[in-house]
């Protein structure tokens, strides 16, 4: 877990208090456009809210009487006519990740809404949990206004679940301003409030006045009117609507926010997945911060307590966690800039000094392990990246005369060295196949003793198998995120597929097979740090049962998913691609059948 009080953005203004973070645009001037910077500091924000423990209430609010005039026109929307196709995606991506970052943060989000929120301002407003608004609040998606689609930012998925598919269609094709009274009656907004209950400390506040909201455990008094027990204007918990909240359409009592009760949301845009059905009855506060958390927060930690670990582990494990929730995942569109903008990222974070060991060192193969899973469970690719920069380094062999292999040190730019044929994969990574022709190498390049080579190369496969199947492990583990998740907001004939005996026995297996990979996994990366010169069946072990599990417990995810799981796209289905080349590579499943037959036979 991280604290975020202290958190300095460049682009927005950020404050903490009693529990509450409140975030306000910082260009008053202008109506507090965006830009390509404030997008992506705001998406990196809400992803690492994920693990914040100073923040209960995320409050995306006003300032200078205006909420977010959407895309800034010099800044954004002109540049986007030049940008080739590969880039404008690579764009929409990004605003995309923003809005599921938001719903995926694990904290309740309220959008305190004054003047104007048009554009992608819209869409942050949508996609909070309450919405609240002056009545002097005006709302618009101009996408179609300014070239862009009306689906963008996934407002064709989130808005009619508001408003309705008629009313949505108008306002997206239009691109109309929705007035705040007609926004109310429309549902859009959950209250209209007067501007000065939607203001807090910082700018554009009141001097002296707590946030309109505190934590639920702070007994402190908010502000006139917010208080606990009755004062005037207020309902005093009557069984009508009070003068505060004098539209009698607004329920007495808000069950999505303070206790538990039916939200009546009738659909909610989940990470990666598009639009989920209802779950079961379950308020806000708890679907954002305990039965529903992001993939990076729901994945079960309680392996970490095995004596396997040490208390340095453990803590690298919360660490990493929090820069995975910041960083991850990326673009895929082009595999070798994400990848090159991974290894630049896990450098500066600090994580690639695990991938190596200098001279006198020893690994700790539960440190890799550890990284690995963690990786692959956020994103494949960097994991990949990770991996390649120590794990994935290969000394080049050639036969010695009458001594067998001997291992080289090849420099990249070695002259001679160039790349014959790019290699198209299902789960595209940027591999593919080299010709050395006429290289020579200086004598120091040798590794070790001339016709050598072969035990070398079987020696680091000690180490690097034990990580094959954690990489498994952390991908078995998301998939199973995934199917949890599912199961319980999928609902069939009025109950969630969760509850039905036969998906439950599905979900035991699945969750049965991660904790026997894991043991493996941990038992051959402990048995080597503990200093054994050659763990080849503990490790062969481990590779095998961990590849091939993660490949059952991913085709069981998807089965659950039902047509969306083979969806191009969808997690589960990047998921069934990405596995299936960890049962190939560093020995093929057959290969560990063989290793550990011949180690119990003698």
């Amino acid at each position: 877990m991280t604290k975020m009080a202290g958190l300095l953005p460049e682009h927005f203004l950020w404050q903490v208090t009693a529990g509450v973070a409140v975030i306000r645009l910082n260009r008053p001037d202008r109506k507090n456009p965006l830009t390509f910077d404030s997008y992506a500091e705001l998406r990196d924000t809400f992803r690492a809210l994920v693990y914040a423990e100073d923040v209960d209430v995320v409050v995306f609010a006003s300032n200078g009487g205006n909420f977010c005039s959407g895309g800034d026109v010099h800044d954004i929307i002109g540049p986007l006519i030049g940008l080739p196709m590969k880039d404008l995606l690579a764009f929409t991506r990004m605003t995309g990740d923003l809005v599921k970052a938001m719903i995926s943060c694990g904290k309740p989000i309220i959008a305190a809404v004054d003047g104007v929120a048009v554009g992608a301002g819209a869409i942050i407003a949508m996609a909070a949990d309450l919405r609240l608004a002056t009545p002097a609040a005006k709302c618009a998606f101009l996408f179609s206004r300014v070239g862009l689609a009306g689906c963008d930012m996934g407002a064709c998925a989130m808005l009619p679940r508001i408003v309705g598919q008629g009313r949505a269609a108008e306002l997206l094709y239009t691109g109309r301003s929705l007035a705040a009274d007609e926004g109310l009656a429309w549902g859009f907004w959950n209250a209209l409030h007067p501007p000065e209950t939607l203001q807090g400390d910082g700018a554009g506040g009141t001097a002296g006045r707590r946030p309109y909201l505190c934590a639920w455990d702070d007994q402190d008094p908010t502000q006139s009117r917010m208080e606990h027990g009755a004062g005037t204007g207020d309902r005093g918990r009557g069984a009508g609507a009070g003068n505060l909240h004098a539209d009698p359409r607004l329920r007495t009592r808000l069950p999505g926010l303070c206790r538990p009760g039916k939200t009546r949301l009738r659909g909610r845009l989940t990470p990666d997945r598009g639009f989920s059905t209802p779950g079961p009855p379950e308020d806000i506060w708890t679907k954002k911060t305990g039965k529903t958390e992001s993939h990076a927060a729901m994945s079960d930690k309680s392996f970490l307590d095995w004596p396997f670990f040490e208390d340095r582990h453990r803590d690298l494990a919360v660490a990493l966690e929090a820069w995975c929730a910041a960083h991850l995942p990326v673009d895929h569109g082009d595999v070798d800039a994400a990848c090159r903008g991974l290894v630049a990222a896990l450098g500066t974070g600090g994580w690639l000094r695990h991938s190596g060991a200098g001279t006198g060192e020893r690994l700790d193969v539960r440190t890799l392990c550890l990284i690995r899973e963690t990786l692959a469970r956020h994103d494949a690719l960097a994991d990949f990246a990770f991996a390649m920069q120590g794990l994935g380094l290969r000394p080049a062999v050639r036969p010695a005369p009458s001594r067998g292999l001997s291992a080289f040190l090849m420099p990249a730019d070695a002259p001679g060295l160039t790349i014959a044929e790019r290699l198209q994969v299902i789960a595209p990574h940027p591999l593919a196949r080299l010709r050395l022709d006429g290289v020579e190498l200086p004598e120091d390049a040798l590794i070790g003793t001339a016709g050598e080579g072969f035990k070398i190369a079987m020696s680091v496969l000690d180490v690097v198998r034990p990580t094959v199947g954690a990489a498994a492990l952390g991908l078995a583990r998301r998939a199973l995120d995934e199917a949890l998740a599912r199961t319980q907001s999928r609902r069939i004939q009025g109950q969630p597929l969760s509850a039905l005996q036969m998906v439950q026995g599905h979900l035991a297996d699945m969750a049965l097979k991660i904790d026997a990979a894991a043991l493996l996994v941990y038992r051959a990366a402990w048995v080597k740090d503990q200093g054994a010169p050659r763990v080849s069946r503990e490790a062969a072990m481990a590779k095998l049962y961990a590849t091939e599990a993660a490949q059952e417990v991913i085709d069981a995810a998807l089965q659950l998913h039902g047509g969306d799981g083979v969806r191009h796209g969808t997690v589960v289905e990047a998921l069934y691609r990405e596995i299936r080349a960890l049962r190939i590579y560093e020995g093929a499943s057959d290969v560990q059948r063989v290793v550990i037959a011949r180690s119990i036979l003698g």
